[in-house]
């Protein structure tokens, strides 16, 4: 698919007044996954020892991202020591 095509279903969409997210049903193509395995692997090597000292040295810590809503239950369960979790999704 070329990225007018898709640029261009977007805005008929949105021009509409649609949910922009119809795109892949408009155009027909597969969803992607809602799974969103993250794990402490896909940190970098010392950001897990870094969230760790500055949560211990009395930062409040939060992490935000432009994330599907499976995100926040998948860094929840890394057990990271952080005060929130928010994703775009959410």
């Amino acid at each position: 698919m070329r990225a007018f095509t898709l640029f261009a279903a977007v805005g008929a969409l949105i021009a509409r007044g649609e949910d922009h997210r119809k795109v892949g049903e408009l155009l027909a193509t597969a969803k992607p996954p809602l799974s969103c395995p993250i794990e402490a692997r896909d940190f970098y090597p010392d950001a897990l020892a870094c969230l760790t000292r500055l949560a211990g040295a009395g930062y409040r810590i939060g992490i935000v991202g432009n994330q599907p809503i499976e995100a926040k239950a998948a860094l929840h369960k890394l057990g990271l020591p952080v005060s929130f979790v928010v994703s775009s999704a959410g």
